[in-house]
């Protein structure tokens, strides 16, 4: 092999690392999916006794940021949007057990107190309401909750007491859309899709 051959190899290895390189930077910003809960507003049932609804919204997860107090919980998207996927942090820095939780959506109109819509449950560990989801301890990760792609406006979260007392704290929920999970109906884990989690 001659000198000019080398080259021209070498310039043709160095040009498809440089393309993949762009290709591999343009598909990770493809990959970012939106924090769609970001700064929405936040309605609480009431029994605040630390911090604002708006914690539950402002993208913060540490765990000494949360809202003590309400039992119930709801975001409001302003537009119904498509969902598939949510997580949810309670207060985790001890590894306690929040219980009777429950996750859903409206998909028509929300209403402080009740939802006028059709509600449909994406996670539901309440005995009572033959829940068959399981409470687990929190942690710094979250919980992370996938289902089939809904459209709604409303997200609604109930919690009881937990393991240490009898109160909720509520650290923040967050909303994706997964375009690879949009047929899924059990997966709680996440997909080679999420890239960087952005926040509006």
């Amino acid at each position: 092999m001659n000198i000019v051959n080398l080259k021209n190899i070498t310039k043709l290895v160095i040009t498809m690392l440089c393309a993949l390189i762009v290709t591999h930077e343009a598909l990770s910003q493809d990959l970012e999916i939106e924090n769609l809960a970001f700064e929405k507003p936040v309605w609480t049932d009431g029994g605040i006794g630390q911090g604002e609804p708006k914690l539950l919204t402002d993208g913060n997860t540490k765990s000494e940021s949360y809202l003590g107090g309400p039992r119930v919980v709801e975001i409001d998207f302003e537009d119904p949007i498509e969902i598939n996927t949510i997580r949810i942090w309670q207060f985790w820095a001890d590894g306690r057990t929040y219980l009777n939780r429950k996750i859903a959506f409206d998909t028509k109109s929300g209403e402080k107190g009740g939802f006028k819509g059709k509600e449909i449950v994406v996670f539901n560990t309440i005995k009572a309401e033959k829940g068959k989801d399981k409470d687990e301890k929190e942690t710094a990760e979250g919980r992370l909750i996938t289902f089939d792609t809904i459209k709604a406006q409303y997200l609604r979260a109930w919690a009881g007491e937990n393991t240490v007392n009898e109160w909720s704290h509520w650290v923040e929920i967050q909303a994706f859309l997964d375009p690879d999970l949009m047929q899924v109906t059990q997966a709680n884990k996440l997909t080679t899709s999420w890239g960087q989690i952005k926040n509006r």
